[in-house]
């Protein structure tokens, strides 16, 4: 059994007079404790996969099938999400935001072993009571990473999470991210533009084209990942073909 197939997935939108098809027929299977990377251009459906994933948004045909069972509203996919922007509450301390999924719960005990916890694989012990506004983009990012983890879930979501940040600090973070998916045993499905970045954390890249996967390309090579040898030179020139509309 796999452990977890999108079978058909289709998205159409109306816009004015027109059909949009953002999804034309996804067909994928998703290996458990992978790190799945998406990339395409801007239109071409990684994004509206994602929230399909997430739960955000209603597949017009297509299923998800998680451990043979169909995901539905009442049965959707055990994931965390993690967007663009941290999307941090600015009255609550780092503890309370990764802790936000579960408030008013009152095991404050079994919460903040939780928190600090995680606090300690994100790298930011000693930080549970600053405030986001006296944490630089990196860290905050980080937090909204553990608020996805928090909740335990079987599946990562990443839509374009490190997109916002400037080059030195997105570097620092792909090494984070690497180190968190060793450490964590979470299966991780991120979307990036950055196809350098996915080869720096994936283990395998899809490459998706007008809302149809174009390539799946695996990534054999071990972390941290040096960018200057010739296996992540020819795959790198095997993600760029696969984009290439010419």
């Amino acid at each position: 059994m796999n452990w977890l197939s999108i079978k058909g997935l289709q998205k159409k939108y109306e816009l004015e007079d027109m059909d949009v098809d953002a999804l034309n027929g996804i067909d994928m299977e998703i290996e458990q404790g992978g790190f799945i990377v998406i990339v395409g251009r801007s239109g071409s459906g990684k994004t509206t996969l994602l929230r399909i994933l997430a739960g955000l948004e209603q597949q017009t045909e297509g299923r998800i099938i998680f451990k043979g069972s169909v995901c539905d509203s009442e049965h959707p996919l055990p994931v965390g999400m993690v967007f663009q922007e941290p999307r941090l509450l600015p009255w609550l301390s780092v503890e309370n935001n990764i802790l936000f999924p579960f408030h008013p719960e009152g095991r404050a005990k079994d919460l903040h072993s939780k928190a600090i916890s995680l606090l300690k694989m994100l790298g930011l012990e000693g930080y549970e009571n600053a405030m986001p506004h006296q944490l630089s983009g990196g860290m905050a990012q980080r937090v909204a990473l553990g608020r996805a983890l928090s909740c335990d879930p079987e599946i990562v979501l990443l839509d374009e999470p490190l997109g916002a940040l400037d080059y030195f600090t997105r570097r620092a973070l792909q090494r984070e991210l690497a180190r968190i998916y060793m450490e964590g045993g979470k299966t991780f499905l991120m979307v990036t533009h950055d196809v350098g970045e996915a080869l720096r954390l994936g283990t395998r890249v899809i490459v998706l084209k007008k809302g149809k996967i174009e390539a799946s390309i695996p990534i054999g090579l071990e972390y941290p990942r040096d960018r200057h040898c010739e296996t992540f030179q020819t795959l790198l020139d095997e993600v760029l073909a696969a984009l290439d509309d010419l």
